[in-house]
């Protein structure tokens, strides 16, 4: 049994963990949808989305690759994260593509932004981090406007990079909860969320690199780097070369969520 600490509001993880996680990215950086394993969320999710211009909003934007791709699509960018670090990262990571944000550091359960509510809602690696995943939809189906968007994306934990991700790093694993496509799917009933789809998304990318422990050893970091690239890119090709993707609970990276908050709701 891995020792689980559950802090103020049910969440798992604090801005001490994030900074200490963050230390690890490079900026620039940003999700191409030209690119796998980006390529097959973005074919699930571009039909999603309204036409742009439209305003999104991430939630948890720490060095955001995803507000990038957002922009690029003529979208209006926010960002909210409770790292100070983070949103900084995320502001200049932006600020390499050419595009800007009005990004609030700020705790989701405590928002400094304006009360407006956003076309499109987004989070990636968010709930997981929290026991209550309904009450984290409550709050991110409260800052869409009616009609707009939630739209979510969980690691799968479930699956065989999950595993992976357990084994070598427990304490890191310790700070997620495992949520698979029907437990998302009560989380949105629970929470008046209208399922526009959730299910598992994604082509194999196994989590073992970046969950990799602080102050791993160049032998370790080497043998995971060569894990991720070395079975990742030959399903990469494979996929390309076909145009099947090979979805589903062994092998997909995520569980993606789009759901909507239904017209006439109140906050």
């Amino acid at each position: 049994m891995i020792a689980r600490t559950v802090l103020e509001t049910g969440r798992l993880t604090t801005p001490e963990y994030w900074d200490g996680y963050l230390r690890k990215f490079r900026l620039p950086r940003a999700n191409d949808p030209r690119r796998m394993p980006w390529r097959a969320i973005d074919r699930v999710l571009a039909p999603a989305l309204p036409s742009a211009p439209a305003d999104v909003l991430e939630v948890g934007c720490a060095a955001s690759a995803w507000l990038p791709y957002f922009a690029s699509r003529g979208y209006r960018c926010f960002g909210v994260d409770y790292s100070a670090m983070g949103c900084s990262m995320a502001v200049r990571n932006l600020a390499h593509y050419g595009s800007v944000a009005d990004v609030w550091c700020a705790d989701l359960f405590r928002p400094a932004h304006t009360g407006r509510g956003f076309d499109v809602v987004f989070s990636n690696g968010l709930v997981e981090h929290f026991e209550d995943t309904a009450e984290v939809l409550r709050q991110l189906r409260a800052l869409a406007r009616p009609g707009g968007l939630v739209v979510t994306l969980v690691p799968n934990l479930a699956g065989w990079a999950g595993k992976g991700f357990r084994r070598q790093n427990p304490r890191a694993f310790a700070e997620h909860v495992v949520i698979e496509p029907e437990d998302l799917r009560r989380a949105h009933e629970n929470a008046a969320l209208e399922i526009v789809r959730i299910d598992h998304c994604g082509v194999w990318f196994p989590y073992l690199w970046s969950a990799r422990p602080r102050g791993a050893s160049r032998a370790v970091t080497f043998a995971l780097k060569c894990a991720v690239h070395g079975t990742a890119r030959p399903i990469w090709g494979l996929t390309a070369l076909t145009g099947r993707y090979p979805e589903g609970r062994a092998m997909s990276p995520y569980v993606l969520a789009i759901a909507r908050r239904p017209v006439g709701s109140e906050r």
